[in-house]
């Protein structure tokens, strides 16, 4: 719980290729009780398809996904990752 960090490798299904350059958007949502966090994450490039996503703050315990949203030029795609939640 609380304020945390994650690392995403963001790379092209197709070839593996690092995709930089890229907007990154990632959005904590508790579907379960239906909302989100109080607070904005903020997403820094760090270069070679690493992107780091700090300010990632859960409010309670529990199953959050994360929706993650990438758009670089015309091309945009989106996926999430479920994380279990502990004290």
């Amino acid at each position: 719980m609380g304020s945390n960090m994650v690392t995403l490798i963001i790379r092209d299904a197709s070839s593996g290729t690092a995709i930089e350059g890229a907007m990154v958007k990632v959005v904590p949502w508790m579907s379960m009780h239906g909302h989100g966090s109080p607070k904005e994450t903020h997403v820094k490039e760090k270069g070679n398809g690493v992107y780091e996503v700090d300010n990632l703050y859960y409010t309670m315990e529990g199953s959050w996904d994360l929706l993650i949203a990438i758009q670089k030029g015309s091309v945009e795609d989106a996926t999430s990752v479920v994380v279990e939640v502990k004290k």
